[in-house]
């Protein structure tokens, strides 16, 4: 992850791994995961504003540095960003 990204990864995480049983809950944390609100027969996927703001960051930097380090997160970016609004989405979504 980097010098600087690194320390800043292990302090969001922190060192209990009980913190976090699931991948989701990480992403629910740093804002990578949509939410889904439905209402009757309407169901919408929508971007998740209550998380942590600097984990996003953090896990949205960390995605940016992985591109150019991994073949496979490099693929699913170029795969994933002409669906999305802007890069920050695409990062996001592979975060």
């Amino acid at each position: 992850a980097g010098d600087l990204l690194a320390p800043a990864l292990l302090a969001k995480f922190g060192d209990d791994r009980q913190r976090f049983p699931t991948a989701g809950s990480v992403q629910a944390l740093a804002g990578t995961c949509p939410v889904t609100v439905s209402s009757g027969k309407r169901k919408s996927v929508r971007f998740r504003h209550a998380c942590d703001r600097a984990f996003r960051d953090i896990v949205q930097k960390w995605a940016m540095c992985s591109i150019s380090q991994s073949m496979w997160a490099t693929s699913y970016w170029q795969q994933t960003r002409p669906r999305c609004d802007s890069d920050s989405h695409a990062y996001r979504c592979l975060a």
